[in-house]
């Protein structure tokens, strides 16, 4: 599975590189600081899976869906600093949402693909 971070600070987004690569085995295949850097390396590498800063969105949170439309099937796990902030993030589009705070089994919890079957839900990300 191929991943991309958005992430405007380095220390999370090295952090989240290890946890996406050694606690997933997922390849990070671009990283951002900003929205344009973000939509550039989404239409290059065509990722599975996106995480991104929800204060990267907060200038655009219409963004998510122009992701997805380079990058059909694009699964979007927003990360913010406050819990409080998933329901804004879920209603701008996103298939997740993790707090900076959250423990580092619960961020793999949300980031880990979820199974794909015909005809059934998979819980879990909203």
């Amino acid at each position: 599975m191929r991943a991309v971070l958005a992430e405007g600070q380095p220390t999370v987004r090295d952090a989240l590189r290890d946890l996406v690569t050694q606690g997933l085995g997922m390849q990070v295949v671009g990283e951002a600081r900003t929205l344009q850097t973000l939509q550039r390396q989404v239409q290059a590498h065509r990722p599975d899976l996106a995480i991104v800063d929800w204060d990267l969105l907060a200038q655009s949170a219409s963004v998510l869906a122009g992701l997805r439309a380079c990058s059909p099937g694009l699964r979007i796990v927003v990360i913010g600093l406050r819990p409080e902030m998933r329901p804004a993030a879920l209603a701008a589009g996103a298939d997740g949402f993790v707090s900076k705070v959250d423990a580092p089994d619960v961020v793999v919890g949300v980031l880990q693909p979820c199974p794909k079957t015909t005809g059934e839900t998979t819980g879990g990300l909203s």
